[in-house]
């Protein structure tokens, strides 16, 4: 039945039901066999016999997958939906690639599934390029007719998590993400891309003079989020609004250390520069506690943690008339 099942086909069904075949001969595997060590009683010719033998079932299967010349997207689908231990052991044996198996796994895989084939890749003396297998996570996708990858959210954030650039291909994966609905899979992104790794105004821009309104919209929202926020230290948060009519600045740096707060109004004659400073105690304490998560989220480590900020919890002054988000 395998032998039918791989041929060359465009049928979604047939693509699941032979990856189910492949997984049986995977599974069938002996793992102690298929890395068996010579000792007192057995010899290294022995215990090699012993090894090519537990594998030689899945060794004819994947020489077959290849014979029949699949397009890239069947063989992404079929290794993601296999047995991780026994793509490892695969890779071991050099019957597949470190790779390939990796950016499978980064479309249908777990988080745990792309931390130990990285890592066991890097074991056996190979280094894997994140950028693959980023596209593969967070990049949505038509596999076939009648079946589509929607993206992984956990791998996405795994792999920024390992090293992953968050501006892979200038953006276009970012840009993808949320075009393709996955604005979760964008913030995630994002979240790794603030501090000028990823340019996130350039999309709000470019979607709004697109006319993409939906898109404009998840762009700016993100941007809201973590586009204007950036980490200056483990105790520093500084977060940056442009005022009306693109006149100048607003930023706000949250120092978490002196327990202080300074209004900088930035605008486009520097003379007409404003600092205004606060203590905590002078400021709206729920602006303060949104600072110190934001903070946290984006990876500092403020001062006072599991203590009350003792804001006024009232609206800190000046304000600036008809400032808002863009």
């Amino acid at each position: 039945m395998i032998d039918d099942l791989i041929k060359a086909s465009n049928d979604p069904d047939r693509w699941k039901d032979c990856a189910g075949e492949i997984n049986g001969v995977l599974r069938a595997i002996d793992l102690d066999a298929a890395r068996r060590k010579p000792g007192p009683a057995l010899s290294e010719k022995d215990a090699e016999a012993e090894r090519n033998k537990a594998v030689e079932g899945i060794k004819k299967t994947v020489s077959q997958m290849q014979y029949a010349q699949w397009p890239s997207n069947r063989m992404l689908y079929t290794l993601g939906q296999l047995d991780t231990d026994r793509l490892l052991l695969c890779c071991e044996k050099k019957i597949l690639d470190w790779q390939n198996v990796m950016n499978a796994k980064s479309a249908f895989g777990t988080a745990e599934d792309v931390s130990r084939i990285f890592e066991q890749a890097r074991v056996q003396g190979t280094t894997l390029d994140l950028s693959y297998p980023l596209r593969h996570a967070a990049k949505p996708v038509l596999l076939v007719a009648g079946l589509r990858h929607e993206g992984n959210i956990d791998t996405t954030a795994q792999l920024l998590k390992m090293g992953a650039d968050p501006a892979t291909d200038n953006g276009q994966v970012f840009q993808t993400a949320v075009l393709e609905g996955r604005a979760d899979i964008g913030r995630v992104i994002a979240r790794h891309g603030q501090n000028g790794l990823l340019d996130m105004n350039a999309w709000v821009n470019w979607a709004k003079s697109s006319r993409k309104l939906k898109a404009w919209d998840d762009f700016r929202q993100i941007q809201w989020e973590y586009g204007r926020f950036t980490v200056a230290d483990h105790e520093t948060l500084i977060e940056t609004k442009p005022l009306p009519d693109n006149t100048g600045n607003l930023r706000i740096l949250f120092n978490f250390a002196s327990r202080r707060v300074e209004e900088i109004h930035e605008f486009t004659n520097p003379r007409q520069n404003q600092v205004t400073g606060y203590t905590f105690d002078e400021y709206g304490e729920t602006a303060l506690e949104a600072a110190r998560e934001k903070l946290i989220e984006l990876g500092g480590h403020p001062s006072g943690l599991g203590q009350p900020l003792r804001g006024k919890g009232a609206v800190a002054k000046p304000s600036v008339f008809g400032l808002g988000k863009t």
